[in-house]
């Protein structure tokens, strides 16, 4: 077997301790930042969380006020989004970089500009934002989605929460 030296600084020592075992199917190497290699099962491609608003009904957006969003239905692959509190707080297993995603519906009348403003919050402050900007003319009901993303890592009892305004 051989491993080649880092490209950046060939002459650096680098020692890498290498597990006994072949591992099994699926498993991956992982570091204790020190050199020592174990195997470990690769669960990150298979942790997720989608929820979703599914009663039926609407919800309430007072204007110009940011608003938390409340979930009442979840699809995930563990239990880290909470529909109680609706936040994604990170349990030691989620540590590492998750894409977030949001987006909101919102249905207003009113014939002048409107602003859809949805925002994503880790740890009670906002890390991603964006808006729909809408003029009308008429008293028309409008129908305006919002939708921003952030790539964020997040380290244990870390959390991420959604806004949004109209």
């Amino acid at each position: 077997m051989s491993i080649a030296a880092p490209a950046t600084n060939p002459a650096s020592d680098l020692t890498l301790t290498l597990p006994a075992t072949t591992g099994t199917a699926g498993q991956v190497l992982s570091t204790d930042g020190n050199g020592n290699l174990t195997w470990v099962d690769n669960n990150a491609a298979a942790r997720y969380f989608y929820s979703w608003i599914d009663s039926g009904s609407n919800k309430a957006v007072t204007s110009n006020t940011i608003t938390k969003v409340q979930y009442d239905s979840v699809r995930q692959s563990h239990s880290a989004f909470s529909t109680t509190d609706d936040k994604f707080t990170a349990t030691a297993d989620d540590a590492g970089a998750w894409m977030f995603i949001s987006q909101i519906s919102f249905y207003t009348d009113g014939n002048d500009g409107n602003n859809c403003f949805v925002k994503i919050y880790k740890n009670g402050s906002q890390v991603a934002g964006g808006y729909n900007w809408i003029w009308r003319g008429t008293n028309d009901i409008g129908h305006f989605v919002g939708t921003t993303q952030t790539i964020e890592v997040l380290a244990a009892n870390d959390y991420i929460e959604s806004y949004g305004r109209i």
